[in-house]
């Protein structure tokens, strides 16, 4: 399960898994040089003392070194850029699911937090080399030792079993029970900084009366159970640490044991049981350098799993459907339960309407999602919303809700990546018009959804985005109570202009009843 999400999710090319393995199994079988050597060295002290044996040695064990250095040198680098490949393509992955996940969800999940799951692209970066390089190198170093190992006694087979059986327990006992309580702990850090959020985006509520003593309480919650399953992972990684020092000891002293035994009965020369020793030795440095990773480890598969989850969220579905025809939009036909409204731009373009909350809901996630509800239907031009294709429908309606500004300058939120098509001089027009020229003074400004509650007026930020739905050139705007917060004269003045620039127009109230509101 947890390798099936992994591999989907780094989705690594095949071919450079492949490099990787070849890379990794000739710094495996060049790994054998030193031990080898020193084996032959000693067996030449022991028959000869002639100095030129041990020179064409060393110079073997120096090209040798050097093609193994160079290789570490070419595997570095293609961690390198599989790393970068990884960050931008889960950036890019991340940015294509927040654009396609279904409005519906927004009022069921709290997407922030979960975009939060980005945090994790630079532990996923840096678990990259841990994984293609240690561990791999681990994995290899075994397989190489367990072979030679075999070459030199048949005893050295039950040796192998040990050293096999010893380092696969050491390293999965604890494995599936770290995992819970990783995944468990990287939980109470989202919800920590999710806390930290709620009071950015609320930093007056909390410092009235006694409401700091508030925040520091579900804070002080949310860290008793960040410290809870801390103290219950770390008692797993120790038992990682455990049991890799328990087989480096029992290893060790096994093979010495068995090796003098060999060595006493002349079946095993010095040369090859020091050999041994490096070989085994090799393995078991590498096992516990790898201890100190485990953490990073367990963090790269919760890391994974937690981006996952971002993808799992609902999508808009890809359906084919027609083309919403852009020439224009005549009429519109809302019928819910027993309610038909019939809403006709013929003859004028703005309707106002007063709607109940869970008609307003669904009229706009049937526009925005093509959400489909029962005893609700959305007709335009005499035809059901359903054979329309969605992104056209975003492209042509656009919906003023909420104040949605991002990190920009005001322009540019004006703008909203309108580049050639967007009139400057057309925008400044339709401020004069509203008697709003003031606000070309703050064009340039940078905000963000944070910021602008404290430097730009509530009734301003409504006008913004009605100036950036005017600017879209749209074939319908929906507006739902927003509107009503701005002056009754500055009403009349955006209608007149919606009129003017004959724009079809609905702006929604929402209320008790469902009914048509006169013009203003």
């Amino acid at each position: 399960m947890i390798y099936k999400q992994l591999k989907s999710l780094l989705d690594i090319p095949r071919g450079t898994v492949y490099i990787f393995f070849i890379y990794s199994i000739l710094l495996g079988i060049l790994s054998l040089t030193i031990p080898i050597s020193v084996q032959t060295l000693v067996n030449l002290v022991n028959v000869s003392i002639s100095t030129r044996p041990i020179i064409s040695l060393t110079i073997i064990l120096f090209v040798l070194l050097t093609t193994a250095f160079c290789i570490r040198i070419f595997q570095i680098y293609l961690v390198e850029h599989i790393e970068r490949r990884l960050f931008v393509n889960l950036s890019v992955k991340i940015l294509e699911k927040i654009n396609k996940i279904r409005f519906y969800n927004f009022t069921n999940i709290n997407v922030a937090e979960k975009v939060n799951r980005a945090f994790e692209l630079p532990m996923l970066q840096k678990s990259v080399s841990i994984i293609f390089i240690t561990l791999l190198d681990i994995v290899l170093q075994i397989i190489f030792c367990v072979i030679i190992l075999g070459f030199y006694h048949p005893l050295f087979l039950t040796f192998d079993i040990l050293l096999v059986t010893l380092v696969f327990l050491s390293l999965f006992l604890p494995f599936f029970s770290a995992c819970k309580t990783a995944y468990a702990e990287s939980t109470c850090k989202y919800e920590i900084v999710a806390w930290f959020e709620e009071l950015a985006n609320n930093p007056i509520s909390f410092r009235q009366a006694n409401n700091a003593d508030l925040s520091l309480k579900i804070l002080d919650k949310h860290l008793c159970d960040y410290i809870g399953y801390r103290k219950k992972h770390f008692g797993f990684l120790l038992r990682h640490h455990i049991y890799i020092g328990i087989t480096y000891i029992l290893i060790n002293i096994a093979l010495l044991s068995l090796g003098s035994y060999l060595i006493i009965k002349g079946q095993l020369s010095i040369g090859q049981l020091i050999a041994a020793e490096l070989l085994i030795n090799v393995v078991l440095v590498g096992m516990l350098k790898f201890s100190y990773y485990l953490d990073d480890c367990y963090d790269f598969i919760v890391g994974a799993i937690k981006i996952k989850q971002l993808f799992e969220i609902s999508e808009l579905e890809k359906i084919e459907k027609l083309s919403l025809n852009v020439s224009s939009i005549d009429r519109l036909k809302i019928l819910d339960k027993d309610i038909e409204l019939n809403v006709s731009f013929k003859n004028k373009n703005i309707e106002q309407l007063v709607l109940d909350k869970e008609s307003t809901n669904k009229i706009c996630l049937s526009l925005l999602d093509g959400n489909k509800f029962e005893s609700f239907s959305l007709y335009i031009n005499d035809h059901d919303l359903s054979i329309y294709d969605q992104s056209s429908l975003n492209e042509k309606l656009i919906l003023i809700r909420n104040i949605e500004l991002y990190d920009a300058k005001v322009i540019e939120n004006i703008k909203l990546g309108q580049l050639e098509s967007f009139k400057v001089e057309f925008l400044k027009e339709v401020l004069v018009k509203l008697d709003l020229e003031y606000l070309e003074e703050i064009f340039y400004e940078r905000i963000d959804s944070q910021i602008v509650k404290y430097k730009i007026d509530y009734n301003d930020q409504v006008i913004l985005m009605i100036l950036r739905a005017i600017m879209m050139d749209p074939k319908l705007i929906l507006i739902v109570d927003v509107f009503y917060f701005l002056n009754t004269e500055l009403q009349n003045k955006i209608i007149n202009l919606l009129n003017e620039l004959k724009i079809p127009t609905i702006i929604i109230r929402q209320g008790s009843n469902v009914r048509k509101s006169e013009i203003a």
